[in-house]
Parts: C-alpha cells; sequence; structure tokens
C-alpha cells in the first residue's frame, strides 16, 4: 500500500497538466526540451518543466537514462537556474524510472552563455511576459509538427530554420 501511494504522490507533478514539449536544442545524442504549459511565477523565481532525451542506445544519460524529466527553478534577471525534482528512466515511454530525487534546497547557478540551459530560460522567460519572439518560437514549433505526419520516422519537434530565425531574432543565437 504505501508504494501505491509513493507512487501517486510522485507522479503528481506529471499528472497536473498536460504537457506541450517544445525542443529547444540538441547537442550530439541529447535532445532538450521545454514544457512550455508548465511554466508558472512564483515569488522570485519561475518554475517549469525541461526534458532531456538520450537518443543514442550506446551512450545513455547518467545510470542508463534515456529520459531526465526536470522541475527547474529560473531566475530571468539574474540568468540562473537551478534543479527542484527530477526523474530518470530507462526507457521513452516514462515506464522504468531509474532514480527520483527531490530537493528541499534550490541552488542556483549562473546559465552558461550559449548553452541549451540558457536558451531553455530565455524561451521561458519570454513566454512567461508575453515576448512575441517567444510565441513565434512556439507557434513554428506546432506548425512544423503538426506539418509532417504522426506516423512518419522524419517527423520533428521543429523547423530549425523557422526556430532559428526566432533565436536570432531574442539574441538567442
Amino acid at each position: 500500500m504505501r508504494r501505491v501511494i509513493l507512487g501517486l504522490l510522485l507522479s503528481t507533478p506529471f499528472a497536473s497538466h498536460s504537457a506541450d514539449w517544445i525542443v529547444t536544442g540538441d547537442a550530439s545524442n541529447t535532445t532538450f526540451a521545454l514544457d512550455v504549459e508548465s511554466i508558472r511565477q512564483k515569488p522570485g523565481y519561475l518554475q517549469f518543466w525541461s526534458m532531456l532525451s538520450y537518443l543514442d542506445p550506446k551512450h545513455p544519460g547518467p545510470g542508463g537514462a534515456r529520459i531526465a524529466i526536470v522541475l527547474n527553478h529560473g531566475n530571468c534577471d539574474e540568468e540562473t537556474m537551478g534543479m527542484a525534482y527530477y526523474t530518470s528512466y530507462s526507457d521513452f515511454e516514462r515506464t522504468q524510472i531509474i532514480s527520483s530525487n527531490s530537493f528541499s534546497y534550490v541552488a542556483m547557478q549562473p546559465v552558461i552563455p550559449d548553452s541549451t540551459g540558457a536558451t531553455i530560460l530565455k524561451l521561458a522567460c519570454g513566454l512567461e511576459t508575453g515576448e512575441q519572439w517567444a510565441l513565434t518560437y512556439v507557434q513554428n514549433a506546432h506548425a512544423a509538427v503538426s506539418a509532417v505526419p504522426e506516423a512518419s520516422p522524419t517527423r520533428k519537434s521543429t523547423d530549425d530554420n523557422s526556430l532559428q530565425e526566432a533565436e536570432r531574432a531574442a539574441g538567442i543565437r
């Protein structure tokens, strides 16, 4: 019974809203995404979910992870981010949890300029304040996804040219 209750408690953050993952970048083996529906203004910081997908089965993430989902805190003015909670999974369907942890203290660290973390923070901050470039970024990502049939192996979450234009306009790239 304790395991059932613990499982329900751990799954609560994911069930609180419908996720809308937007790919924000990639680096060799890893794709990064932001859940644009999860962005919430809290006193002194933004709260939002991000996801890392480790694509190469020969080179998974830490502990053999294929997917890691992270609850971030971000400070737009100070350009810092910290991790409040994470869960990593050994499968893309997110059925096999490898590890999960919540942090009572969120250590805010400066984001590295021109990094994927910087892109995620800038997009979250831009969406929270309603900046046009951020809204365009999300619209282009949604349009690129709906333009390719769902069953297609070439379906992508972003249209690189449109997103790069929005990133350049925002000073991200």
